[in-house]
């Protein structure tokens, strides 16, 4: 069962930071841990596709774009560094993912022997001129939808790491702010363990997304409340 009613909040950067640097940081072997990459991709895969399609492309070859994007980043993150205010790994990631529409766009063209590059002389349609400014058009598309799919992404993907009833102990109570004892009579479960689920899930969460994931839902849970007092009732 999936629940959507999280909302936009401004803590999406931080999350993103840690995503990043649990990518970027390698082991004493010197090789990358897949599953920070996998969370990665995870978050942000289905948004550089619907880049894409804002783009206007369709969905299949917004598809094959959305691909050779995170191949490229995928190659390329250990190379991402802040250079100056305002430089962030979501932005470095649309301009990726706009050159490489425009690439596709203009590979289209060529096959159509359009040209190249859009010139009014040459002959393109209106509806070939509208499609060329749009990819020409470098800022971000959709920024605060955006912002609603990456933390949908976020919310997914944390609900596929856990057992049904603890995510939804969790779930329920941060997003929701239910108590414990309705929790327990909706889940049919012992009331210690929401407490135990609730406290364990934030703690992974924070673990993986960072100390502001928990900001993405409208009630707080403090996830270094050890698991005995959490037994006892304590929830904050």
């Amino acid at each position: 069962m999936k629940e959507r009613d999280v909302k936009p909040t401004d803590h999406i950067e931080s999350i993103s930071e840690t995503l990043l640097g649990a990518v970027q940081q390698r082991s004493t072997g010197g090789s990358r841990d897949q599953e920070a990459w996998n969370r990665l991709a995870g978050i942000f895969g289905p948004l550089v596709l619907r880049w894409c399609h804002w783009k206007g492309l369709s969905h299949e070859d917004s598809l094959d774009v959305s691909q050779y994007v995170m191949v490229s980043v995928d190659r390329r993150i250990d190379s991402f560094r802040r250079e100056k205010p305002g430089d962030s790994f979501r932005g470095w990631l649309w301009t990726i993912t706009s050159n490489a529409i425009k690439d596709f766009f203009r590979r289209e063209q060529k096959e159509e022997s359009v040209g190249l590059v859009f010139d009014p002389s040459a002959g393109a349609d209106e509806a070939t001129e509208q499609r060329w400014q749009l990819y020409e058009d470098d800022a971000e598309p959709n920024i605060e939808k955006g912002n609603t799919l990456l933390i949908r992404s976020i919310v997914d993907f944390a609900e596929e790491r856990f057992k049904e009833d603890n995510w939804r102990a969790f779930y329920l109570s941060a997003a929701h702010g239910m108590d414990a004892e309705t929790i327990a009579k909706e889940l049919k479960i012992n009331t210690n363990k929401v407490y135990i689920a609730r406290v364990r899930v934030a703690r992974r969460l924070k673990e993986e997304f960072g100390d502001d994931v928990l900001s993405l839902f409208p009630r707080s849970i403090t996830p270094n409340t050890d698991d005995d007092s959490a037994s006892a009732g304590t929830t904050s």
